[in-house]
């Protein structure tokens, strides 16, 4: 038996060994472009800048008109898991300004979207050198 037929016989052997091993252990196996769904998502249905009333009851709602954008990031930052924020479809092409200041980006694990609903972020209610968010 050649040295490569070897090689290749023991990567195959290896190849497998780790692919029980992953069955054995309950191991889901994931293709790279399948993506883990969020455990908690928001969706951002105002333009109005306010704080969350409730902080850490998992309900975004900055207790005037509906969940801001600064209320879904405060929630995010207490909620368990992976966080995803959208925005309703009824924003699209609308801008939010951050009339209140900067957020302060404490959330780990949270994917904000604005692409899809094509959202725009001013800060022209900032100071100036102000970022829109504090990470």
């Amino acid at each position: 038996m050649s040295t490569i037929t070897r090689i290749n016989r023991s990567i195959a052997q290896g190849g497998l060994v780790l692919l029980l091993l992953a069955a054995l252990l309950g191991a889901a196996v994931i293709s790279p472009t399948q993506a883990r769904p969020a455990d908690k998502t928001y969706i951002v249905d105002t333009l109005t800048d306010g704080h969350d009333s409730h902080l850490a009851d998992g309900i975004c709602h900055n207790g005037a008109d509906g969940c801001s954008l600064r209320a879904a990031i405060e929630e995010a930052f207490t909620t368990y898991g992976s966080t995803s924020i959208n925005f309703d479809p009824s924003l699209s092409g609308k801008t939010l300004r951050f009339k209140l200041g900067p957020i302060n980006w404490a959330a780990s694990n949270t994917l904000l979207d604005g692409e899809t609903n094509k959202i725009h972020l001013s800060g022209e209610d900032l100071s100036p050198g102000e970022s829109l968010l504090n990470i």
